[in-house]
Protein backbone atom coordinates (compact mmCIF):
# COMPACT_ATOMS: atom_id res chain seq x y z
CA UNK A 1 0.00 0.00 0.00
CA UNK A 2 2.75 2.32 0.82
CA UNK A 3 4.74 1.35 -2.24
CA UNK A 4 1.65 2.36 -4.36
CA UNK A 5 1.03 5.48 -3.22
CA UNK A 6 4.83 6.59 -3.40
CA UNK A 7 4.38 5.62 -7.07
CA UNK A 8 1.36 8.14 -7.19
CA UNK A 9 2.90 10.63 -5.57
CA UNK A 10 5.90 10.83 -7.90
CA UNK A 11 3.36 10.51 -11.41
CA UNK A 12 1.61 13.50 -10.16
CA UNK A 13 4.62 15.51 -9.19
CA UNK A 14 5.15 15.56 -13.07
CA UNK A 15 3.54 19.13 -12.98
CA UNK A 16 2.19 20.41 -16.10
CA UNK A 17 3.12 23.61 -17.20
CA UNK A 18 -0.51 24.62 -18.15
CA UNK A 19 -1.15 24.54 -13.93
CA UNK A 20 1.56 27.86 -13.55
CA UNK A 21 0.08 29.66 -16.39
CA UNK A 22 -3.55 29.15 -15.44
CA UNK A 23 -2.41 30.62 -11.80
CA UNK A 24 0.22 33.66 -13.48
CA UNK A 25 -3.63 34.51 -15.04
CA UNK A 26 -5.21 34.20 -12.47
CA UNK A 27 -3.13 36.58 -9.93
CA UNK A 28 -2.39 38.91 -12.36
CA UNK A 29 -6.42 39.36 -13.26
CA UNK A 30 -7.31 39.92 -9.08
CA UNK A 31 -3.83 42.18 -9.30
CA UNK A 32 -5.67 44.21 -12.22
CA UNK A 33 -9.10 44.10 -10.29
CA UNK A 34 -7.82 45.99 -7.18
CA UNK A 35 -5.61 48.51 -9.71
CA UNK A 36 -9.37 49.28 -11.02
CA UNK A 37 -10.49 49.49 -7.36
CA UNK A 38 -8.70 52.03 -6.44
CA UNK A 39 -8.58 53.71 -9.79
CA UNK A 40 -12.19 54.29 -10.08
CA UNK A 41 -13.58 57.80 -8.04
CA UNK A 42 -16.99 57.63 -6.09
CA UNK A 43 -19.99 57.74 -8.77
CA UNK A 44 -17.68 55.98 -11.96
CA UNK A 45 -18.30 52.05 -12.66
CA UNK A 46 -16.43 49.93 -14.76
CA UNK A 47 -17.62 46.89 -16.46
CA UNK A 48 -14.91 44.78 -16.47
CA UNK A 49 -14.51 45.29 -12.55
CA UNK A 50 -17.75 44.06 -12.38
CA UNK A 51 -17.00 40.69 -14.56
CA UNK A 52 -13.51 40.37 -12.67
CA UNK A 53 -15.26 40.08 -9.65
CA UNK A 54 -17.62 37.52 -10.43
CA UNK A 55 -14.64 34.81 -11.85
CA UNK A 56 -11.53 35.83 -10.14
CA UNK A 57 -11.37 34.04 -7.10
CA UNK A 58 -13.56 30.77 -8.10
CA UNK A 59 -10.72 30.49 -10.93
CA UNK A 60 -7.53 30.71 -7.88
CA UNK A 61 -9.25 28.14 -5.88
CA UNK A 62 -10.08 26.05 -8.75
CA UNK A 63 -6.72 25.96 -10.10
CA UNK A 64 -6.01 25.60 -6.32
CA UNK A 65 -8.18 22.58 -6.02
CA UNK A 66 -6.54 21.06 -9.32
CA UNK A 67 -2.97 21.42 -8.15
CA UNK A 68 -3.45 19.66 -4.68
CA UNK A 69 -4.00 16.73 -6.75
CA UNK A 70 -0.36 16.88 -7.38
CA UNK A 71 0.55 15.91 -3.78
CA UNK A 72 -2.46 13.79 -2.72
CA UNK A 73 -2.84 10.80 -1.66
CA UNK A 74 0.33 12.10 0.50
CA UNK A 75 3.36 9.90 1.16
CA UNK A 76 3.09 10.67 5.00
CA UNK A 77 -0.79 12.68 6.02
CA UNK A 78 1.01 14.32 8.79
CA UNK A 79 4.26 15.80 6.34
CA UNK A 80 1.58 16.92 4.21
CA UNK A 81 -0.16 19.31 6.94
CA UNK A 82 3.22 20.22 8.30
CA UNK A 83 3.83 21.12 4.44
CA UNK A 84 0.48 23.17 4.34
CA UNK A 85 1.52 25.10 7.70
CA UNK A 86 4.94 25.87 6.30
CA UNK A 87 3.31 27.34 2.84
CA UNK A 88 0.27 28.73 4.22
CA UNK A 89 -0.54 29.45 7.61
CA UNK A 90 2.78 30.85 8.72
CA UNK A 91 3.16 33.35 5.90
CA UNK A 92 -0.55 33.91 6.64
CA UNK A 93 -0.28 35.21 10.12
CA UNK A 94 3.17 37.06 9.80
CA UNK A 95 1.39 39.07 6.51
CA UNK A 96 -1.62 39.73 8.58
CA UNK A 97 0.17 41.04 10.86
CA UNK A 98 1.94 43.24 8.68
CA UNK A 99 -0.45 44.30 7.62
CA UNK A 100 -2.50 45.15 10.43
CA UNK A 101 0.37 47.76 12.02
CA UNK A 102 0.17 49.20 8.40
CA UNK A 103 -3.30 49.87 8.49
CA UNK A 104 -3.34 51.16 12.40
CA UNK A 105 0.03 53.88 11.29
CA UNK A 106 -2.44 55.14 7.98
CA UNK A 107 -5.62 55.37 10.24
CA UNK A 108 -3.84 56.68 13.44
CA UNK A 109 -5.17 54.45 15.53
CA UNK A 110 -3.74 52.46 17.93
CA UNK A 111 -2.48 48.88 18.15
CA UNK A 112 -3.83 46.32 20.47
CA UNK A 113 -3.46 42.47 20.47
CA UNK A 114 -7.73 41.94 19.93
CA UNK A 115 -6.76 43.55 17.45
CA UNK A 116 -3.89 41.77 16.19
CA UNK A 117 -6.45 38.85 16.87
CA UNK A 118 -9.29 40.03 15.32
CA UNK A 119 -7.17 40.79 12.13
CA UNK A 120 -5.93 37.58 12.37
CA UNK A 121 -9.39 35.75 12.20
CA UNK A 122 -11.58 37.80 10.48
CA UNK A 123 -9.40 40.04 8.07
CA UNK A 124 -10.39 40.98 4.26
CA UNK A 125 -6.83 39.29 3.42
CA UNK A 126 -8.39 36.12 3.41
CA UNK A 127 -7.11 33.64 0.18
CA UNK A 128 -4.43 32.08 2.34
CA UNK A 129 -6.21 31.34 5.32
CA UNK A 130 -9.42 29.65 3.29
CA UNK A 131 -6.89 28.13 1.62
CA UNK A 132 -5.39 26.66 4.52
CA UNK A 133 -8.64 25.62 5.48
CA UNK A 134 -9.48 23.92 2.74
CA UNK A 135 -6.16 21.72 2.77
CA UNK A 136 -7.06 20.70 6.27
CA UNK A 137 -10.08 19.33 4.96
CA UNK A 138 -8.26 17.57 2.44
CA UNK A 139 -5.93 16.56 5.01
CA UNK A 140 -8.58 14.63 6.46
CA UNK A 141 -9.80 13.24 3.12
CA UNK A 142 -6.73 12.31 3.04
CA UNK A 143 -5.92 10.56 6.74
CA UNK A 144 -9.39 8.65 6.22
CA UNK A 145 -8.33 7.07 2.74
CA UNK A 146 -5.34 6.17 4.21
CA UNK A 147 -7.01 4.34 7.15
CA UNK A 148 -9.78 2.88 5.21
CA UNK A 149 -6.86 1.31 2.10
CA UNK A 150 -5.01 0.17 4.60
CA UNK A 151 -7.01 -1.17 6.93
CA UNK A 152 -9.49 -3.07 4.58
CA UNK A 153 -6.45 -3.88 2.23
CA UNK A 154 -7.87 -2.36 -1.38
CA UNK A 155 -5.72 -1.85 -4.07
CA UNK A 156 -8.36 -0.86 -6.58
CA UNK A 157 -8.28 2.83 -8.59
CA UNK A 158 -11.67 2.93 -9.43
CA UNK A 159 -12.42 2.31 -5.96
CA UNK A 160 -10.33 4.56 -4.28
CA UNK A 161 -11.55 7.13 -6.36
CA UNK A 162 -14.91 6.44 -5.05
CA UNK A 163 -13.84 6.62 -1.83
CA UNK A 164 -12.05 10.33 -2.65
CA UNK A 165 -15.39 11.23 -4.15
CA UNK A 166 -17.35 10.40 -1.35
CA UNK A 167 -14.68 11.58 1.45
CA UNK A 168 -14.55 14.92 -0.86
CA UNK A 169 -18.74 15.67 -0.67
CA UNK A 170 -18.87 15.00 2.72
CA UNK A 171 -16.03 17.65 3.91
CA UNK A 172 -18.75 20.08 2.01
CA UNK A 173 -21.43 18.95 4.74
CA UNK A 174 -18.55 19.71 7.09
CA UNK A 175 -18.27 23.03 5.83
CA UNK A 176 -21.70 24.02 6.20
CA UNK A 177 -21.29 22.75 9.94
CA UNK A 178 -18.20 24.78 10.60
CA UNK A 179 -19.88 27.83 8.79
CA UNK A 180 -21.93 28.19 11.75
CA UNK A 181 -19.30 28.13 14.65
CA UNK A 182 -18.51 31.67 15.82
CA UNK A 183 -14.61 32.02 14.74
CA UNK A 184 -14.56 29.32 12.08
CA UNK A 185 -16.91 31.02 9.96
CA UNK A 186 -14.84 33.58 8.38
CA UNK A 187 -12.82 30.67 7.27
CA UNK A 188 -15.26 28.97 5.70
CA UNK A 189 -16.88 29.43 2.23
CA UNK A 190 -19.00 27.02 0.80
CA UNK A 191 -19.02 28.77 -2.71
CA UNK A 192 -15.47 28.74 -3.21
CA UNK A 193 -14.91 25.30 -1.01
CA UNK A 194 -16.62 24.06 -4.17
CA UNK A 195 -14.51 25.54 -6.53
CA UNK A 196 -11.71 23.78 -4.45
CA UNK A 197 -13.37 20.61 -4.63
CA UNK A 198 -14.41 20.44 -8.52
CA UNK A 199 -10.64 21.82 -9.36
CA UNK A 200 -9.42 18.46 -7.30
CA UNK A 201 -11.71 16.00 -9.24
CA UNK A 202 -11.31 17.52 -12.20
CA UNK A 203 -7.42 16.58 -11.78
CA UNK A 204 -8.32 13.17 -10.64
CA UNK A 205 -10.50 12.21 -13.31
CA UNK A 206 -8.46 14.34 -15.96
CA UNK A 207 -7.90 11.23 -17.91
CA UNK A 208 -11.73 10.84 -18.00
CA UNK A 209 -12.10 14.66 -18.94
CA UNK A 210 -9.37 14.67 -21.88
CA UNK A 211 -11.43 12.60 -24.37
CA UNK A 212 -14.17 14.92 -24.11
CA UNK A 213 -12.45 18.08 -23.66
CA UNK A 214 -11.98 19.45 -27.19
CA UNK A 215 -16.20 19.00 -27.67
CA UNK A 216 -16.88 20.65 -24.65
CA UNK A 217 -13.65 23.06 -23.75
CA UNK A 218 -15.40 24.92 -27.59
CA UNK A 219 -19.18 24.90 -26.00
CA UNK A 220 -18.01 26.66 -23.06
CA UNK A 221 -15.70 29.33 -24.82
CA UNK A 222 -18.44 29.84 -27.02
CA UNK A 223 -21.67 30.19 -24.55
CA UNK A 224 -19.33 32.48 -22.35
CA UNK A 225 -18.20 34.75 -24.92
CA UNK A 226 -22.53 34.77 -25.33
CA UNK A 227 -22.85 35.82 -21.49
CA UNK A 228 -20.53 38.61 -21.88
CA UNK A 229 -21.56 40.29 -24.47
CA UNK A 230 -25.39 39.95 -22.69
CA UNK A 231 -23.99 42.30 -19.73
CA UNK A 232 -26.53 41.04 -17.51
CA UNK A 233 -24.27 41.26 -14.13
CA UNK A 234 -27.55 42.51 -11.91
CA UNK A 235 -28.83 39.04 -10.46
CA UNK A 236 -26.45 36.89 -8.25
CA UNK A 237 -27.47 33.37 -9.43
CA UNK A 238 -26.68 34.80 -12.75
CA UNK A 239 -23.40 35.98 -11.57
CA UNK A 240 -22.78 32.84 -10.64
CA UNK A 241 -23.65 30.73 -13.81
CA UNK A 242 -21.27 33.32 -15.64
CA UNK A 243 -18.04 33.17 -12.93
CA UNK A 244 -18.46 29.41 -13.66
CA UNK A 245 -18.50 29.66 -17.48
CA UNK A 246 -15.91 31.87 -17.54
CA UNK A 247 -13.44 29.83 -15.37
CA UNK A 248 -13.87 26.92 -17.80
CA UNK A 249 -13.64 29.25 -20.30
CA UNK A 250 -10.06 30.71 -19.34
CA UNK A 251 -8.84 27.13 -18.08
CA UNK A 252 -9.95 25.58 -21.02
CA UNK A 253 -8.21 28.33 -23.80
CA UNK A 254 -4.89 28.56 -21.45
CA UNK A 255 -4.33 24.88 -21.54
CA UNK A 256 -4.92 24.37 -25.30
CA UNK A 257 -2.61 27.55 -25.77
CA UNK A 258 0.01 26.28 -23.68
CA UNK A 259 0.54 23.11 -25.24
CA UNK A 260 0.09 24.18 -29.04
CA UNK A 261 2.60 27.01 -28.55
CA UNK A 262 5.12 24.19 -26.66
CA UNK A 263 4.46 21.45 -29.60
CA UNK A 264 5.39 24.16 -32.40
CA UNK A 265 8.98 24.78 -33.37
CA UNK A 266 8.48 27.81 -33.61
CA UNK A 267 6.45 31.10 -31.75
CA UNK A 268 9.44 31.47 -29.77
CA UNK A 269 7.76 35.12 -28.95
CA UNK A 270 4.66 33.07 -27.29
CA UNK A 271 6.91 30.83 -26.03
CA UNK A 272 8.86 33.03 -24.07
CA UNK A 273 5.05 34.96 -22.66
CA UNK A 274 3.90 31.42 -21.67
CA UNK A 275 7.44 31.17 -19.73
CA UNK A 276 6.75 34.55 -17.73
CA UNK A 277 3.23 34.16 -17.10
CA UNK A 278 4.42 30.18 -15.85
CA UNK A 279 6.75 31.40 -13.57
CA UNK A 280 4.44 34.20 -11.96
CA UNK A 281 2.00 31.61 -11.82
CA UNK A 282 4.97 29.64 -9.06
CA UNK A 283 4.41 32.67 -7.24
CA UNK A 284 0.86 33.08 -6.91
CA UNK A 285 0.62 33.54 -3.10
CA UNK A 286 3.56 35.59 -2.25
CA UNK A 287 2.40 38.14 -5.32
CA UNK A 288 -1.33 38.12 -3.56
CA UNK A 289 0.12 38.99 -0.01
CA UNK A 290 2.42 41.40 -1.00
CA UNK A 291 0.66 43.56 -3.44
CA UNK A 292 -2.80 43.41 -1.23
CA UNK A 293 -0.29 43.95 2.24
CA UNK A 294 1.98 47.00 0.87
CA UNK A 295 0.76 48.54 -2.16
CA UNK A 296 -3.47 47.68 -2.32
CA UNK A 297 -4.81 47.90 1.32
CA UNK A 298 -3.23 50.66 3.67
CA UNK A 299 -2.82 53.61 0.50
CA UNK A 300 -6.30 52.56 -0.41
CA UNK A 301 -7.26 52.92 3.29
CA UNK A 302 -6.36 56.37 3.30
CA UNK A 303 -7.22 57.40 -0.07
CA UNK A 304 -4.26 58.20 -1.56
CA UNK A 305 -4.77 56.36 -4.54
CA UNK A 306 -8.09 58.88 -4.88
CA UNK A 307 -5.75 62.00 -3.87
CA UNK A 308 -3.56 61.37 -6.70
CA UNK A 309 -6.61 60.69 -9.33
CA UNK A 310 -8.10 64.03 -8.27
CA UNK A 311 -4.45 65.95 -8.31
CA UNK A 312 -3.40 64.90 -11.87
CA UNK A 313 -6.57 64.71 -13.80
CA UNK A 314 -5.55 61.13 -15.19
CA UNK A 315 -7.93 58.99 -16.64
CA UNK A 316 -8.68 55.91 -14.75
CA UNK A 317 -7.88 53.89 -17.77
CA UNK A 318 -4.38 55.18 -17.71
CA UNK A 319 -3.82 55.04 -13.94
CA UNK A 320 -5.40 51.50 -13.65
CA UNK A 321 -2.43 50.33 -16.09
CA UNK A 322 0.21 52.23 -14.25
CA UNK A 323 -0.56 51.05 -10.92
CA UNK A 324 -1.04 46.89 -12.33
CA UNK A 325 2.21 47.39 -13.68
CA UNK A 326 3.92 49.06 -10.71
CA UNK A 327 2.15 46.65 -8.50
CA UNK A 328 3.41 43.25 -10.62
CA UNK A 329 6.80 44.78 -10.90
CA UNK A 330 7.14 45.73 -7.68
CA UNK A 331 6.14 42.82 -6.47
CA UNK A 332 8.28 40.96 -8.33
CA UNK A 333 11.44 42.74 -7.23
CA UNK A 334 10.41 41.76 -3.48
CA UNK A 335 10.25 38.38 -3.85
CA UNK A 336 13.90 38.36 -5.46
CA UNK A 337 14.54 40.52 -2.73
CA UNK A 338 12.92 38.29 0.37
CA UNK A 339 14.59 34.94 -1.40
CA UNK A 340 17.87 36.10 -0.71
CA UNK A 341 17.68 35.54 3.12
CA UNK A 342 16.43 32.60 4.82
CA UNK A 343 14.31 33.68 7.71
CA UNK A 344 12.29 35.95 5.20
CA UNK A 345 12.05 32.64 2.71
CA UNK A 346 10.47 30.47 5.36
CA UNK A 347 7.79 32.92 7.32
CA UNK A 348 6.79 35.27 3.92
CA UNK A 349 7.26 33.47 1.02
CA UNK A 350 6.90 29.52 2.84
CA UNK A 351 9.36 28.31 0.17
CA UNK A 352 9.71 25.19 2.62
CA UNK A 353 6.91 23.60 0.42
CA UNK A 354 5.05 24.31 -2.69
CA UNK A 355 1.40 23.85 -3.73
Amino acid sequence: MEKKRIKVLLINKQRNISVDVIRGFGIMVVVLGHSIQVSLLLGEASFLWNLILIFQMPLLMYISGYAAGFSFPSKNPKLFIKKKVSRLLIPYLVWVIIHYFLRQFVIGDKVSFAGIFEAIYRSDFWFLRYLFMYFCLLWLVDCLLYYVLTKFKYTNDSYEHIVILMLLIGTIGINFILAKLPLIKYSISIWYYSWFVIGFITFMYKKVISKYINFIGNIVVIVSIATVVWKDMGHVAWNKVVGILIVLAICWTLYRLTNYVFKSKDLNVLKMGINALASIGKNTLPIYAIHWCLFFSPPFICGFYRNIRLSTGISYYVMTAVIFVMWLVGSLLIIKLLQKFTITRRVLLGVQARL
